[in-house]
């Protein structure tokens, strides 16, 4: 028995062939066999590697979003509190 790849169309053994979710649960698919249809194994790489990209960008956007982060407090060297520097450029030990 054959069935045939939804993506390229390609014609398979029924035993090479894989289940894939035609829209992902992600994106709000069912889990149901209305939503699953036989792909071919490089079409499911190709297909998953794309979703999980266009995912995990989603996923940092809609976090970054949702929580702000506090405002970072700069962080100065450390000058020398025991002296002081003129605009003419000499340096004085603070009174």
């Amino acid at each position: 028995a054959f069935a045939h790849c939804y993506r390229c169309k390609r014609e398979l053994p029924i035993a090479e062939c894989q289940i894939d979710h035609i829209q992902a649960l992600v994106d709000g698919g069912e889990h149901d066999p209305s939503n699953m249809a036989p792909i071919c194994a490089d079409c499911h790489k190709v297909k998953s590697a794309f979703e999980h990209v266009r995912n995990s960008k989603s996923k940092r956007i809609a976090t970054k979003r949702e929580r702000p982060r506090p405002p970072s407090r700069l962080r100065s060297r450390g000058f020398d509190k025991t002296k002081t520097r003129k605009f003419n450029g000499i340096v004085e030990i603070r009174k």
